[in-house]
């Protein structure tokens, strides 16, 4: 049996129930094209394989490449890529399918943000995602104005993806047993955006100098790109801080702010 290495943050899945009930939430098609970030000793690709006509696999641990390989459960339609995950050049992997792809996976904790973030750049080509991820991660990403775990990757995510949690996982349902527990998200790109239009780049800019200060009053915050006067031309309280505005607010903020360079 495969030994979990930890630097990998190999944690492996285990729990028969849990691993049913993430399929189901899953609901894979024959037709689906599919992808698995971190496939670990197959719990959830073993079944799945069976499912959908086509599974991709992503997987850093040439060991657990060749495990898998050499499991007669899996059948013919897995294709494993051997390769971290986050060195992989995601647009050209993209372009590789021909149809818009489903991702899921029981993500590493040290690299889950990283990794969300890059899928930004070609939300355009997922049909959605369901991710295991940390609790505490899941909680930042869900989060709503005026609650304390709302910030940076709440706005970002939510501006390009619907994104709920479906269940809470414990933290035995995985071996060796992580100090952390865990929640499954679904995440799927908005068809059409319910925020209004703005400029990405300048909003990453704004919720860095807002959270980066996040217990400071707005008219502090963001001083160095509007005047108080500025702030509240645009209806917003100036003695408000970082957590209490909408992704609306940051839209029309960031799309009337100017960079001085």
């Amino acid at each position: 049996m495969h030994k979990p290495i930890k630097k990998l943050g190999q944690n492996f899945l285990k729990d028969k129930k849990i691993i049913k009930k993430i399929i189901n939430f899953i609901n894979p098609k024959y037709k689906d094209k599919i992808i698995e970030i971190g496939p670990g000793l197959g719990a959830l690709t073993i079944p799945i394989s069976k499912i959908s006509k086509s599974i991709t696999a992503i997987e850093i641990d040439k060991n657990l490449v060749y495990f898998l390989n050499k499991n007669k459960n899996i059948k013919n339609n897995l294709n494993i890529i051997n390769i971290d995950i986050m060195k992989l050049n995601l647009k050209k992997f993209f372009s590789s399918f021909c149809d818009p792809v489903r991702i899921f996976g029981s993500l590493p904790y040290n690299i889950s943000v990283s990794l969300m973030f890059n899928f930004i750049e070609n939300y355009n080509k997922i049909i959605d995602m369901h991710f295991v991820i940390q609790k505490e991660v899941a909680q930042r990403i869900l989060a709503r104005p005026n609650n304390k775990h709302y910030g940076y990757i709440s706005v970002i995510m939510q501006y390009y993806f619907y994104v709920e949690k479906l269940i809470d996982i414990s933290n035995c349902a995985f071996k060796p047993i992580p100090k952390v527990q865990s929640s499954l998200i679904r995440m799927r790109p908005h068809k059409v955006c319910p925020f209004p239009f703005c400029d990405i780049d300048k909003m990453k800019v704004l919720l860095k100098s807002a959270f980066n200060q996040r217990r400071k009053m707005l008219k502090n915050s963001l001083k160095k790109y509007f005047s108080v006067e500025q702030i509240i031309l645009y209806k917003i309280n100036p003695k408000l801080r970082a957590e209490n505005l909408s992704i609306e607010n940051y839209c029309n903020l960031s799309n009337n702010m100017i960079i001085k360079k």
